[in-house]
């Protein structure tokens, strides 16, 4: 039973190994994304950025009882 400290040991820098790898493949993934692929990145946000799109409502001609117009659609402008 005195396998255990090396299996224990191995087990240790195999877990060890893992982790390191894992660490170094997300930083490097970041560095990539960041560093290497800025400008790719830099396009696609600029195209999902807000615009705004002004729509104008048209709600209507309103009548009162004699057909004669109350309300009517004059499209006004803010600046």
């Amino acid at each position: 039973m005195s396998d255990t400290g090396f299996a224990s040991a191995a087990r240790k820098s195999v877990i060890y190994f893992i982790l390191i790898g894992t660490f170094a493949l997300i930083g490097f993934r970041l560095f990539q994304m960041q560093i290497l692929q800025q400008e790719s990145y830099e396009e696609k946000s600029a195209d999902n950025s807000i615009k705004s799109i002004e729509q104008i409502p048209l709600r209507g001609v309103f009548f009162d009882r004699n057909m004669e117009v109350i309300v009517t659609n004059i499209p006004a402008y803010t600046l």
